[in-house]
């Protein structure tokens, strides 16, 4: 099976250095020079936090779209805003039975590819997985990596693609060292990662407040709620499968446990890049005003980040 994963930030780099280090057949299009030339000169070095090794993976890295050839599936680890972008130069990746599948946050990810691509057989999935950039070549992986502890999730959008090269995916992951699941429900699973990405992501950049601060304290506990509720009820309209207590459950337990995370959203924000707050309360506020379902929470969240994203540097402070 050929995967060539798109995106090479810290997403892409981990699942393509994962893969290659397990002798499977990968590539990784990036379209940071430094970084791919790095990986393709010494091979991607990967670092556990609080640990003095590192892994080492022979990474096949390009710029080119054309040098992998035409793959099996083809993984999008880009952020939100630039899948349709990232599927538009990744054109001569694909061929009649390519599978696209897009891991990146939020909602209508598999639309954003088939909107570049056309006619194009399609999956989504979330991923539970991370880490940083730290040079050129070198990448830090969340220690769920290195525990086994951190699932990607995905399943079919579009009829046509085959579950059997779905679960060979799967395998192909298992056997790399990323655990893998492969879901029929996927759309409740998307919703689900949008609660909790865009929860902690917005409240963080919106307060500046590392999640276990927001978690632990009453008040931030009831913003959680709160835009939770609203997606309860947005996904209740749309048909959607979606767990409102296990969601709070689980957030709790997420939130609490890394007390000293920063979300990306809110890196993002302090360092004046643009978001993916389209994706995540944007989409809440969108897809609540479609079907006539209100989200006063999502709505102000969603408007007060794009006020701050369209005003970088005019921070009071």
């Amino acid at each position: 099976m050929r995967i060539v994963i798109v995106g090479a930030g810290a997403m892409g780099s981990l699942y393509a250095g994962m893969l290659a280090r397990a002798g499977r057949d990968v590539w990784l299009l990036g379209r940071s020079p430094a970084h791919i030339a790095a990986i393709r000169s010494d091979g991607l070095t990967m670092r556990i936090p609080g640990r003095a090794e590192a892994w080492q993976a022979p990474v096949r890295a390009t710029t080119d779209p054309s040098e992998p050839g035409v793959a099996d599936i083809v993984v999008f680890l880009t952020k939100t805003y630039d899948l349709e972008e990232a599927a538009r130069g990744a054109k001569p990746l694909f061929g009649p039975e390519t599978i696209a599948l897009p891991l990146s946050n939020g909602v209508g990810t598999a639309d954003a590819v088939a909107a570049a691509l056309g006619t194009v057989r399609t999956a989504c999935g979330v991923s539970e997985v991370g880490g940083d950039i730290v040079a050129p070549g070198v990448m830090v992986m969340t220690e769920n990596v290195a525990l086994g502890t951190g699932y990607t999730r995905f399943g079919k959008v579009s009829a046509d693609v085959p579950a059997e090269t779905l679960r060979a995916f799967a395998a192909e992951l298992e056997q790399s060292g990323l655990r893998a699941e492969l879901v029929d429900d996927i759309l409740g699973v998307v919703w689900t990662k949008v609660a909790m990405s865009g929860t902690m992501s917005s409240l963080s950049a919106l307060t500046r407040l590392r999640m276990g601060r927001i978690a632990d304290a009453p008040e931030g506990w009831e913003l959680i709620e709160t835009m939770i509720g609203e997606i309860d009820a947005v996904t209740s309209a749309a048909g959607i499968s979606f767990d409102r207590e296990a969601t709070l459950r689980r957030a709790r337990g997420v939130f609490l446990s890394v007390p000293n995370h920063v979300p990306s959203m809110a890196a993002d924000l302090r360092e004046g890049r643009r978001t993916e707050n389209q994706a995540l309360a944007g989409a809440v506020s969108r897809e609540g005003a479609r079907l006539g379902v209100p989200t006063p929470m999502c709505d102000a969240i969603h408007r007060m980040i794009t006020l701050v994203e369209a005003n970088p540097g005019a921070s009071i402070w």
